[in-house]
């Protein structure tokens, strides 16, 4: 990194020009298909709009230089008892592998847990093209739950994830 660079700024406060900035991330990644983007801008717009508390969204932006480089949404998982999805962690290409990822992850974690959340789950896909993220959730604690095969399309298993935010993914005790 640039020594002239600026630190990573993590804040959850959504503005309206951050609807247009998350659409771009998303875009500008190409690993995402148009029914993604388009829900991606759409979840932001919603949270804009409505606040995170009635949208049921939350967002965790990443800003260098007044820029967003990243950003995770997650949201509690309807009719579960403190369950929540992480949905979103999406980094800027040129900033995989930056501590921006892990730093949104911990983030929403926190966040998670501040709202009474025990339990975290993410899914993804299990398109070679993937791998990286399936890794990252492995080395951050989350342990793989389940594959259903061909969920999003042929070939295109869904794979989730799972992390126990009070007591580290240890063993249920009665």
């Amino acid at each position: 990194m640039d020594k002239e660079e600026k630190k990573i700024l993590f804040r959850d406060l959504l503005t309206e020009k951050d609807i247009a900035a998350i659409g771009d991330l998303v875009r500008s990644t190409g690993v995402f298909n148009p029914c993604e983007m388009e829900m991606a801008e759409e979840l932001a717009r919603e949270t804009y709009a409505k606040g995170p508390e009635i949208s049921g969204y939350h967002f965790i932006l990443a800003e260098m230089d007044h820029r967003i480089v990243g950003y995770a949404c997650f949201g509690p998982i309807t009719c579960s008892e403190n369950r929540y999805d992480l949905y979103w962690i999406v980094i800027q290409n040129d900033r995989h592998r930056s501590g921006i990822g892990k730093g949104l992850l911990a983030k929403s974690e926190q966040r998670i847990a501040e709202l009474g959340g025990v339990k975290v789950y993410v899914e993804t896909s299990s398109l070679s093209n993937y791998e990286a993220p399936r890794l990252f959730y492995l080395r951050q604690g989350y342990q793989q739950e389940a594959i259903l095969k061909d969920y999003y399309r042929e070939g295109d298993d869904k794979v989730i994830f799972r992390k126990n935010l009070s007591g580290e993914n240890k063993a249920h005790r009665k």
